[in-house]
């Protein structure tokens, strides 16, 4: 599969690469001339404007697997962005190339010139000791960005390597603290892992590479991301991680480095490393670590280094609840809030599992520590090289509570925690007094020391002039070299503290994570607080959450009986008080218990009006009543409906005639919705009787009737005249 970043977001720019059309002059050929560094264990190839791709040699058959897919196909898929202000460009495609690729001396360093605008940018590749294998196996990426403005710039670098090892170009991940990556992921600040390694395969160790991001030279960055190779190289700067995305067709390491403000004439780099990657051990277990510890430049003391433990899970069935633990000799020790033996909670038959360990050195020399797991074991050996000599302030701290956290690796109180620092001043008394003239007239104990006197005899050595600690963001600054505090906050506390000497030499952060936990898991019944009727379903309706530990388990009973979450409760022939029952515990032993009180009533069957018919008059009004059953019914409530209101209309069953005409009122019970019904004909006010014929249906008025009837007893009574 041959891949390019012609894709999209390059093609109008390496098409006008093309037709020799860009501001440099620069043509496109085929990459098929290249720089070559190397060693006796890896090869990188720089192609045409700085394309480049690496591969390992295996020095038992001569053998060369991929690392980065450039090596040997000639193509631009692992490139460099450089921001600079708001603009962004990729150095291989966009810059002015003011020095093609050039090997300096003797074939293992290379370097590429590029210029944009007033800002000049070097890259320089260079195979180097790699601190994981301490072999010349890896190849540190330098960006040398070197403001020629006359004014300050801002500048940054995202680097993208298009992972391959072997055959495989979906390479997968592990990452310490994390384990196996086979889709996108994203690590900010104190996420960001001292090292990462990409396999062929991940059952099998015997191909792998490496890159360090911490330490050892390596410029810690401000953003790692694994990323889908495809989605990635179609970008500039900005990626948005999608952690539902797989990996494993087409893999990329993504490091960035956020732009800094550069002053005119001033140059700023940026250093990372990708190469061969090892561990030692079995196809059972094995560990991984620098072969060699690396000096902190800044503060004179050794860098701390990360152990990782893979157990490769050859049992046929999935392993649960793996014990693993670290064995240290005398000169290390595992860093502050680190723990020996650690547990892995699952391993699916045919996986690897692993686990991580931060580790310190306290003495010079070369040290050989173990993993273990049951009966298997592996080892693995480090090299600690001695501290600089001369006079170094080493101000050192350590943090102490008040008490242990649980199994769970949570407290369940307030910590009272205590910070205490002492400065290890190193001495060599056989130094040159030249080299550390400044020191001694600053310091008496040392001008002191340098002339033959006993340094425990001194007591006017430098201190500790203050702490300074961090919880959640908020910083405290405590003079001297002890400080003490109280941790209350419920929830995972970030605590950074570190110590500055009084002759001014700060200690390197350290962190710590605290993690309380005093209450138990909040229960949250949704139910409404009324009376329920038997003819109603109840739906279980609850919320279970712990902030902290989080929630181990939730029982939910009603009426002593265990169900689940959304169980629907059928309340027919239930009437009576019932209980909801919630009980819910976290990860620290913690229970809660919440009671709901589910009152069941009767139900409504019927409603019957006291009338069906009603005969009024224009005018006039009548009063329905309904009575709704059973008797012990809870919710009596009905409403009322005319069918013809301009007839006639009904409130709480009281009926008033408008109109001449008939209508319908009906009453409906609120439960259930059963209703009855009345028949109700409003007549003229007149009182007039209706009169039918065989063509005839009209009204004849009460008093004409009178008149018609006077009339005919007055004619029966009237004398005959012969």
């Amino acid at each position: 599969m041959r891949k390019s970043i012609l894709k999209n977001v390059f093609c109008f720019i390496m098409s006008l690469l093309i037709l020799g059309l860009t501001t440099s002059g620069v043509k496109v050929k085929a990459y098929t001339d290249y720089q070559e560094i190397k060693s006796n264990y890896i090869e990188m190839r720089i192609f045409e404007y700085g394309f480049n791709g690496s591969a390992a040699i295996n020095q038992a058959t001569g053998d060369k697997y991929r690392l980065i897919y450039g090596y040997d196909l000639g193509e631009e898929t692992s490139f460099t962005t450089i921001r600079i202000d708001d603009s962004d460009a990729i150095l291989q495609v966009e810059a002015e190339v003011i020095q093609n690729p050039k090997n300096n001396g003797n074939n293992k360093e290379n370097t590429t010139v590029y210029k944009i605008g007033n800002i000049e940018v070097t890259q320089r590749l260079q195979v180097v000791n790699n601190p994981a294998t301490g072999r010349e196996d890896t190849v540190k990426y330098t960006y040398i960005v070197k403001n020629n403005d006359n004014r300050a710039h801002k500048a940054g670098i995202r680097l993208l390597l298009d992972t391959m090892l072997g055959h495989e170009d979906g390479a997968p991940f592990r990452v310490p603290g994390v384990g196996p990556v086979q889709s996108e992921m994203n690590f900010v600040g104190n996420q960001i892992p001292e090292y990462y390694q990409v396999f062929e395969n991940l059952e099998n160790a015997e191909k792998m590479a490496q890159g360090t991001l911490k330490g050892s030279g390596a410029t810690t960055p401000d953003r790692f991301a694994i990323a889908y190779w495809r989605n990635a190289a179609n970008t500039y700067w900005d990626y948005d991680i999608d952690t539902s995305k797989s990996i494993t067709s087409d893999s990329a390491a993504l490091i960035w480095w956020n732009p800094v403000t550069i002053e005119a004439g001033q140059t700023k780099e940026f250093s990372t490393y990708y190469g061969v990657g090892t561990v030692s051990g079995n196809s059972e277990i094995s560990v991984t670590g620098p072969a060699r510890l690396e000096i902190n430049s800044e503060t004179g003391t050794w860098e701390t280094f990360t152990v990782t433990a893979y157990i490769n899970n050859k049992t046929g069935t999935t392993m649960t609840n793996v014990p693993v633990e670290i064995v240290l000799p005398e000169g290390l020790v595992l860093a502050e809030g680190e723990s020996k033996s650690k547990v892995i909670e699952s391993i699916n038959d045919g996986q690897v599992g692993q686990a991580s360990w931060l580790v310190q050195a306290t003495q010079a020399g070369t040290f050989e520590y173990r993993v273990q797991s049951g009966n298997l074991s592996a080892k693995r050996s480090i090299e600690v090289p001695e501290l600089p000599k001369g006079y170094v302030s080493q101000p050192q701290s350590k943090i102490e509570t008040n008490s242990s956290p649980g199994e769970a690796g949570y407290y369940t109180e307030d910590v009272k925690a205590t910070i205490t620092a002492v400065n290890n001043i190193k001495y060599d008394e056989g130094v040159d007094p030249e080299s550390i003239t400044d020191k001694l007239r600053q310091n008496l104990y040392q001008s002191m020391c340098v002339l033959g006197v006993d340094p425990e005899s001194i007591t006017d050595k430098p201190g500790i002039k203050e702490i300074h600690y961090v919880i959640n963001g908020q910083e405290k600054v405590v003079s001297g070299d002890k400080a003490e505090f109280v941790i209350d906050t419920e929830g995972t506390n970030k605590i950074k503290y570190w110590s500055v000497s009084e002759d001014g030499v700060k200690e390197a952060e350290k962190e710590l994570e605290v993690k309380i936990d005093k209450e138990g898991p909040i229960i949250k019944i949704n139910n409404e607080a009324r009376d329920y009727t038997v003819n109603e379903d109840f739906v279980i309706d609850v919320e279970v959450t712990d902030k902290a530990s989080g929630v181990k388990s939730t029982t939910i009973t009603y009426d002593g009986k265990e169900v689940k979450n959304k169980d629907v409760i059928d309340l027919i022939n239930t009437i009576g008080k019932h209980e909801l029952k919630v009980v819910a515990e976290d990860n620290v032993g913690h229970k809660s218990e919440k009671v709901f009180e589910v009152n069941v009533v009767a139900g409504v069957t019927r409603v019957v009006l006291n009338k069906h018919q009603m005969l009024l008059e224009v005018g006039a009004e009548g009063q329905l009543i309904a009575t709704v059953y059973p008797e012990d019914a809870k919710n009596k409530e009905v409403t009322w409906e005319s069918s013809n209101p301009s007839v006639a209309t009904v409130e709480n069953g009281k009926i008033k005639a408008l109109a001449v005409g008939e209508t319908i009122i009906t009453v409906r019970t609120k439960e259930g919705g059963y209703t009855d019904t009345c028949k109700v004909v409003v007549e003229d006010n007149s009182k007039a009787l209706p009169v039918t014929g065989s063509n005839l249906n009209y009204l004849i008025p009460f008093g004409a009737l009178m008149m018609l009837g006077a009339a005919i007893i007055l004619k029966k009574r009237k004398p005959e005249i012969d």
